[in-house]
């Protein structure tokens, strides 16, 4: 939801699911919301439960990463512009509007998100780093890490694998030997939660 929603939530809720990416700026406005929503109903704002929804690109492939990474801001940009304001991330494209006609249903649920990615190629990096999860293990964890930095205190965090994988199918990536054949929850446990 946008920032009343969110503020509606820090009113009446117990707790909130944010996906708002990872950039800093976008993480701390949100819980802001949340917690000015919380003082607003006279309600103690550490008494709410946070948790945090990723995009987790499931590719080790270079390539894949930097275009399913690209693919997922886009997705961002599509239904909240905002979290490309907040942080000062730059659009220089085609409007979003005109992308749309050729990625169906939208950015974060194309069935080809390389190619979705590749039609918002003039994202630079640091839009296209904003959003998802991505990389190797070590990567993942340090991105985690750093978004719970800016958020403070987490009770929950989602790591939402792109593209959907079929339940219990292999992860499409480098595992090791011990993981061979191991599905993408399996491979988070054991790859990335110890390094947190």
């Amino acid at each position: 939801g946008g920032p009343k929603t969110i503020e509606m939530a820090g009113r009446v809720a117990d707790g909130v699911f944010l996906r708002v990416g990872r950039h800093p700026e976008n993480l701390r406005t949100a819980i802001e919301r949340v917690h000015a929503g919380a003082r607003e109903a006279g309600r103690d704002p550490d008494e709410i439960g946070i948790g945090l929804i990723f995009h987790t690109v499931m590719s080790d492939e270079p390539d894949e990463i930097r275009a399913t990474a690209r693919s997922m801001a886009a997705g961002y940009y599509e239904y909240s512009p905002a979290l490309f304001e907040i942080p000062g991330l730059p659009w220089d494209g085609p409007s979003v509007e005109e992308l749309k006609k050729q990625v169906y249903p939208d950015f974060h649920h194309a069935p080809d998100l390389v190619e979705s990615g590749n039609l918002v190629s003039f994202l630079d990096e640091e839009t296209a780093d904003s959003f998802a999860l991505f990389g190797s293990a070590d990567d993942i964890a340090g991105q985690l890490r750093a978004a719970i930095e800016a958020v403070g205190r987490v009770d929950i965090v989602v790591p939402h694998p792109v593209p959907m994988p079929v339940p219990g199918a292999p992860i499409p990536r480098s595992v090791p030997p011990a993981l061979e054949g191991a599905d993408y929850k399996t491979w988070f446990a054991a790859e990335v939660m110890p390094r947190l």
